[in-house]
């Protein structure tokens, strides 16, 4: 298992009479309030690649979102809702592009790929959104902060361009 800075979980979410808390192995896991018995898991992670989840689920319109950690040992960052009620994959958004010989889930990763040099793709990225994240129900909108370039090493960033 994979983790730069200890085995940490920063909290759970509560909603509709279920408790919903991020595994570090990856796993958004859905418990019932009452009984403390799980509802659904589901792995919101390549377990081939060294993802960890640390932040604390947010349930959003019936969706729980969650993102990961693992940025320094070059993962692509993203954010991805879950059914409340059931654990089914809703949508996921990435913070960095990807391999540019495949289509960009959309547009605004297609203008970001065009801000990167080198190979970026072959490490993963980085962007991972770790942390806290914010819902703004007034307009609709979900915040949050992503960290750790890849090479998260800022002096073979600013060498290769960014």
């Amino acid at each position: 298992m994979n983790g730069c800075c200890d085995a940490v979980s920063r909290g759970v979410a509560a909603w509709n009479g279920k408790i919903f808390v991020a595994t570090f192995d990856g796993r958004l896991v859905a418990l019932d309030a009452t009984s403390g018995k799980p509802v659904w898991s589901v792995l919101t992670v390549d377990p081939e690649k060294p993802y960890t989840i640390t932040q604390a689920p947010r349930v959003i319109k019936g969706r729980v979102v969650i993102g990961n950690a693992g940025a320094e040992y070059g993962v692509r960052g993203y954010i991805s809702a879950y059914d409340a009620a059931t654990g089914k994959f809703a949508w996921r958004f990435y913070t960095v592009p990807g391999d540019p010989s495949k289509p960009f889930e959309n547009q605004a990763m297609a203008m970001a790929a065009k801000t990167w040099s080198g190979e970026w793709w072959k490490l993963g990225g980085g962007g991972t959104v770790w942390e806290s994240l914010s819902y703004d129900p007034a307009l609709n909108l979900i915040y949050f902060g992503v960290s750790n370039g890849v090479e998260w090493n800022h002096t073979v960033r600013k060498c290769r361009k960014g």
